[in-house]
């Protein structure tokens, strides 16, 4: 891929990151479609209702490369082991699938 491509691969992924409707399906997987919606993470929510999603979609939502403290879960192991299991907050969870948005298709 040459140089001139890859800038406005960078520009195409620059822009869905500050798109609003990518906050919005964001927003939506997480809360909404999302297996792991009702699992809390250290901010203790496990849905959200209409208008604070709607509150989250109105807030500055950014990839500033800042994450919440995980929420650690012990799950036992066949063999007497464990293994943890952090859970991120939904914020951070909408972050990681807003990105995931822009990666996805390079």
């Amino acid at each position: 891929m040459n140089n001139n491509r890859r800038k406005e691969l960078w520009q195409l992924q620059d822009k869905l990151l500050k798109s609003p409707e990518a906050k919005l399906i964001s927003i939506r997987r997480i809360t909404q479609d999302n297996q792991g919606k009702i699992t809390p993470g250290v901010d203790g929510k496990t849905f959200l209702l209409p208008n604070e999603r709607l509150n989250l979609a109105k807030s500055n939502i950014i990839l500033d490369g800042k994450a919440s403290p995980l929420r650690r879960v012990s799950i036992p192991k066949a063999d007497g082991t464990v293994r943890y299991l952090g859970i991120p907050t939904i914020e951070d969870r909408i972050r990681q699938y807003l990105l995931l948005i822009a990666l996805e298709p390079e």
